[in-house]
């Protein structure tokens, strides 16, 4: 037992014994009074280091109560005390500074220079490239994507200069990412992601290995690789996160599996018994978001599978009244949600809901940066944009036509990285532009080779709705016998 006067006679000890009494009040669930500790023990933190360690669990707490904005403004007050100039919504000028910055430093170092670099010893620095680190999912769910690639860049310059630690190769796949998805470089994205994986070898750290391969399966990965081929690295994610006892990101890591299972034309009675299966995690973990995305993905398999199960916001009633639920939900699950609700509709004919969850999805699907969700988005955003385009006039048929340029523009890239994945879906979404704009031949060579795209990758679902739209495009040109053919092949998909 502590003396009294401990506080005075032995600080580093009272300290590290209440910055441990925090956490493991905190991790009993007892969340407020966690709040109260971490505020005593940065009152009577006498070091900025000391100060760090308790901002760093602070950040994790926060995070995993869904608390993603005031997670986001501790990691910067506490980046502060060390001058890295870290702000929210720090806005594309800074980014852009940290890019080049980073892009500098690393056109002066090979690429074995950087796997050999000395590890980091200094105290502060190791902790401010956690610090950095942290703050990643919580940016990422409430859509700071500026504020993400912030760090992920000063993430990796102070490696650069300072040496190596675990942390430094989930930064180099966080690089990998950003570069993929902002700038559009997958291949170089994949080229750094990789290097993160082979820094990580030279540490046994399950939670940085955890959060690095789920990372590079579900962002950088499928860009340039067949989706299918990214399930296993999720599933050893989940494995290195509950491993390391990170419950944060096994939940991301199967959630994100899951979304990639959607994408990559999984039955949908497999999905509902993965997404089942996996629900009791999810809801252990507490974090809003995920659980609403993954009840979301649940109600999705079941409204296609049997239309008495659809329901408007795509939301189980056991996270409340779904209309606050939407409301209080942050970038990528709005995002997610609005996604699965727009595919939801455009396949039961829902016009009406499919037009509102096609605005909501358009003004999420920034947050989705590098998610296979963002070509979810894109692919049924044009599918039912085609369908309406022969009624839309005025300044609804401009926002539809925008809408279509940037999905074909998009779909068009991705498909010249990866068309395992996307040049299918670039064929069913030139296929649907064509018949939405009365060119039904035109249509079927795209259709045609969409379904045979599908059905070599198993997307099974683009599979059916590309035979569905050639059956539409076959009674246009009255060739009954054909559309038999294609009514026939979409029911067997």
């Amino acid at each position: 037992c502590l003396p009294a006067d401990a506080l005075d006679t032995h600080h580093d000890l009272w300290f590290e014994v209440l910055s441990e009494l925090s956490e493991c009040v905190y991790l009993a669930g007892d969340f407020q009074e966690a709040r109260k500790l971490f505020d005593h023990a940065l009152a009577h933190a006498r070091t900025r280091l000391n100060k760090a360690i308790i901002y760093e669990k602070i950040i994790v707490a926060t995070t995993h109560e869904s608390l993603d904005e005031e997670a986001c403004t501790v990691v910067c007050t506490a980046l502060d005390m060390f001058g890295l100039g870290v702000r929210q919504r720090p806005g594309a000028l800074s980014v852009a500074r940290s890019l080049m910055h980073s892009k500098w430093l690393l056109w002066r170092r090979s690429r074995q220079s950087i796997l050999n670099a000395p590890d980091i010893n200094d105290p502060e620095m190791r902790i401010c490239l956690r610090i950095l680190l942290s703050v990643m999912p919580p940016a990422y769910q409430c859509g700071d994507n500026d504020l993400f690639a912030l760090a992920a860049l000063k993430a990796v310059v102070l490696s650069l200069k300072h040496g190596n630690t675990a942390d430094t190769g989930y930064s180099f796949v966080l690089y990998g990412m950003m570069i993929g998805g902002a700038l559009g470089q997958y291949r170089e994205g994949r080229s750094f992601g990789e290097l993160g994986l082979e820094i990580l070898k030279r540490y046994n750290d399950p939670d940085m290995n955890g959060r690095a391969l789920g990372t590079f399966g579900a962002m950088v990965h499928p860009w340039t690789s067949a989706i299918r081929t990214s399930y296993p690295l999720m599933r050893d994610a989940y494995e290195y996160d509950l491993q390391a006892g990170n419950i944060i990101y096994a939940g991301y890591a199967s959630l994100l599996e899951a979304n990639a299972r959607l994408q990559g034309g999984i039955a949908l009675s497999e999905l509902e018994a993965f997404c089942t299966q996996t629900l009791p995690f999810w809801r252990k973990s507490r974090d809003k978001s995920v659980q609403a995305t993954g009840l979301a993905l649940i109600e999705t398999s079941r409204a296609l599978s049997d239309a008495k199960h659809s329901r408007p916001h795509l939301i189980a009633q056991d996270l409340g009244d779904p209309d606050e639920v939407w409301r209080k939900a942050f970038g990528t699950a709005r995002s997610a949600m609005a996604s699965l609700r727009l595919m939801v509709a455009y396949l039961l004919d829902d016009r009406e809901t499919a037009e509102r969850a096609a605005v909501d999805s358009t003004a999420n699907v920034a947050a989705a940066m590098a998610s296979v969700m963002e070509p979810l988005h894109h692919l049924w955003l044009a599918l039912f944009y085609s369908q309406i385009l022969p009624e839309s006039t005025g300044a609804k048929r401009r926002t539809v036509l925008k809408g279509l340029r940037i999905a074909r523009k998009k779909m068009t890239v991705w498909s010249g990285f990866c068309p395992e994945n996307f040049e299918h879906q670039r064929q069913l979404i030139e296929g649907a532009w064509a018949l939405g704009r009365g060119t039904p031949e035109k249509a079927l060579i795209h259709l045609d080779s969409a379904i045979q795209g599908a059905r070599e990758h198993r997307f099974i679902q683009h599979e059916a709705v590309a035979n569905e739209l050639a059956l539409h495009a076959s009674l246009s040109l009255k060739r009954r016998s054909f559309a038999t053919v294609y009514l026939v092949e979409a029911v067997a998909a």
